[in-house]
């Protein structure tokens, strides 16, 4: 079964509970086993009797296609875990649990030496399969120097150099033997721009060392000429020549920490910032740095919790917002610096996985954009193939999902609670949408659920910042969502919202106190339609949204906002609770007023006449509620009551160009149901997301509660 087949297969046959542990499906060349709790990193580690100890054993090993590393459930794994094999399409390598005492636990923090800024990293490998585990990196130490990804002898020594986007790093020394997991003084990068290298020094004199980074070796001089590195000169832990600058290591001493490519330390310690790494916190962090395509990721049935940095910037400052990239599950891929090396990642399927407890994000795809001639725009620019199937988010401190820069995402049948969580709220960003698109195109989000997202700004259930083309959000169900019911952002382009339910979203009032401090200046809205985007503000173009339902809750007063180039807006139901009104403030740009389509809009309730005035055909109702509003069964009325009759009413659906192909071959070209399942008709048109059947199926009902950690 290949990639696609397989995930197709998925989507369509087997919702997968949370639940169970792997049985390998694959016939694995060598299988591993690992137990902290009866193994030994002597052992052959072949069989459960003979199993290994520790990380560091299995980071020591060399791993072929089709090999699989098990880790004894209920045993706890402290380090990182490094990957730095690749499988085969035919034979991934697999990182799982083995027996029955629940998943394995790999925790990112050493207990010394300080923690890992990931659990488990891979960086530049692919066609890997993790599943089975529970990965956790709560970290509370800084790195004083990197922890190795092996801990070879006693007298093993780690130095580490600052060299970001480095390629190659090696260290050349007189005196040093090198660890056999990195001849001849080969660095690891640590995937935060530092890189580390073992050494077993071998004698017990003063060393000379420096590095040689892809390929050039170092040259302090002009460091020198400014002073920095004058205090280092003056002790003898750096000897400068003609063309050179050798470092000194002594063993009585212990390591040079934090060491800068072309950069000394300073001698004042008050004046030396943080390391930047304590900013970041990943459970899984996957890197691309460009060398070639990766491809073949699967990652399903983990936990992955407690992922949060050292500290935190500023939450109340845009720029450090933005710059804040704690993930739970986390794929980057550097932009390309020429066509020749244009490269991405693709075909990534995570599915079936619990994330809770993170600082920011739980699952993230960020491909950077270049600005290369015949790349920019152009798949290359992307990563592919991007699915997020059956996750379930809890109490994140951000968003559960962010897609930046990919091309082809599928989120279906996910669950994303109480975004912007106050869990950990020092080290959190305390705002964020469910889920957000940023950069992509063709993306398809369907059958989620996003409830009780929190945050000063943004916090959406589903959020479409800018620079996006092709994005199809249907089927979604979002309650309780204080920041907007609809959030679409500028320059984007054929953006379809159709048949969802939004019930009791754009609660957020401005000027009051917040949980996370300060007060907001960003109301809440109903329909968020904004020409915002950088570096300069941009109307989109093509948005379509129809037949949707949006339930204003009792006690808020949520406002319209409508910036766009050629809008559509037809056929949506808006329902206000008593004590509730729509509209209060609509705020229109009239300039694209023209390009409006605003028509057969139904109205119940309290809803401003600003609202209504701009439908050129308003159907004014009254309906109630029978049932709970966290039950979206209860939005399911009689046909008869939210039906269509005038002629040439009915929609004419737009265009999703990817429908029918790829990942999205069980997307139609145009709806055929409704929020609820009944089979769209023509003949039988109607305002909001469905109607009931005559024999309606089993409630849908959403758990809007979160698991016990």
């Amino acid at each position: 079964m290949n990639w696609l087949s397989k995930i197709m297969w998925y989507i369509t046959v087997i919702p997968l509970p949370l639940c169970g542990l792997y049985s390998a499906s694959i016939e694995a060349q060598s299988n591993y086993f690992v137990s902290s709790s009866g193994g030994n990193d002597s052992n052959s580690g072949l069989t459960p009797e003979a199993s290994w100890a520790s990380l560091d054993r299995v980071n020591l090993a060399s791993l072929n296609p089709g090999d699989s590393v098990q880790f004894k459930s209920g045993d706890t794994f402290y380090g990182q875990l490094t990957i730095d094999e690749s499988g085969t399409a035919e034979k991934p390598i697999l990182f799982t649990s083995y027996g029955s005492d629940g998943p394995a636990v790999i925790d990112g923090a050493t207990r010394s030496n300080g923690d890992n800024v990931s659990a488990i990293s891979v960086i530049d490998q692919d066609h890997i399969e993790i599943s089975h585990l529970t990965i956790t990196n709560f970290r509370k130490q800084a790195r004083q120097t990197s922890k190795s990804s092996n801990k070879g002898t006693s007298d093993s020594v780690s130095l580490t150099v600052r060299a970001r986007g480095a390629k190659s790093v090696r260290l050349h020394s007189n005196l040093f033997n090198w660890n056999p997991k990195h001849p001849k003084g080969r660095a690891f990068s640590n995937g935060d721009g530092s890189w580390t290298v073992i050494i077993e020094p071998s004698g017990n004199g003063t060393s000379r060392y420096k590095w040689i980074v892809d390929g050039v070796k170092e040259n302090l001089d002009n460091d020198v000429a400014r002073g920095r590195c004058r205090t280092r000169l003056a002790d003898g832990s750096v000897i400068s020549g003609a063309n050179f600058t050798h470092r000194v290591w002594s063993p009585r001493n212990g390591d040079i920490t934090n060491d800068v490519a072309g950069n000394c330390k300073s001698a004042d310690d008050n004046k030396v910032k943080a390391n930047p790494s304590d900013l970041n916190a990943y459970g899984i962090l996957v890197k691309n740095t460009g060398r070639r395509t990766l491809q073949g990721f699967e990652f399903h049935h983990l936990t992955v919790e407690k992922i949060y940095p050292i500290r935190a910037k500023s939450k109340f400052k845009e720029q450090a917002f933005v710059e804040n990239t704690v993930t739970g599950i986390r794929f980057e891929t550097l932009p390309a610096k020429s066509k020749k090396n244009a490269f991405n990642t693709r075909d990534i399927f995570l599915h079936d996985n619990l994330i809770r407890e993170t600082g920011r994000f739980g699952i993230a795809a960020r491909h950077r954009a270049s600005n290369v001639k015949g790349v920019t725009g152009t798949s290359l620019d992307y990563d592919v193939n991007f699915i997020v199937l059956n996750n379930r988010c809890e109490n994140l401190g951000g968003s559960c999902v962010l897609m930046s820069g990919v091309w082809q995402g599928l989120l279906e049948g996910n669950s994303f609670i109480r975004s912007g969580s106050m869990v950990e709220p020092s080290v959190s960003v305390n705002r964020g949408s469910g889920a957000w698109f940023f950069r992509s195109k063709h993306v398809v989000a369907q059958n989620n659920v996003a409830a009780f997202s929190r945050g000063h700004n943004d916090s959406a259930g589903i959020h479409v910042d800018y620079n996006n083309e092709n994005i199809l959000v249907q089927y979604n169900f979002t309650y309780d969502n204080e920041g907007y019911g609809t959030e679409i952002l500028g320059s984007n382009k054929n953006i379809i919202w159709r048949y969802n339910l939004s019930v009791g979203d754009g609660t957020r009032k401005v000027n009051v106190a917040r949980p996370e401090g300060g007060q907001s200046q960003h109301p809440g809205r109903t329909l968020h339609i904004s020409d915002f985007a950088k570096p300069n503000r941009a109307p989109s173009s093509d948005l379509f949204i129809y037949n949707n339902t949006y339930l204003i809750s009792s006690g808020s007063t949520p406002n319209i906002n409508l910036t766009a180039g050629n809008l559509l807006l037809k056929n949506n139901l808006f329902i206000v609770e008593d004590k509730a009104k729509l509209g209060q403030r609509v705020n229109i740009d009239k300039s694209w007023l023209s390009d409006f389509n605003i028509a057969n809009n139904g109205f119940s309730g309290n809803v401003s006449s600003s609202l209504t005035k701009i439908d050129i055909s308003p159907i004014l109702l009254k309906l109630s509620i029978e049932g709970e509003i966290s039950n979206a069964d209860s939005f399911a009325f009689d046909y008869q009551n939210v039906k269509l009759t005038t002629i040439g009413q009915a929609i004419h659906h737009p265009d999703f160009p990817a429908a029918g192909s790829g990942i999205f071959t069980h997307i139609s070209r145009e709806p055929t149901t409704d929020f609820f399942g009944n089979l769209i008709s023509k003949e039988h048109s109607f305002i909001g997301a469905g109607v009931a059947a005559e024999s309606m199926h089993e409630p849908a009902r959403f758990d809007l509660s979160t698991s016990e950690s």
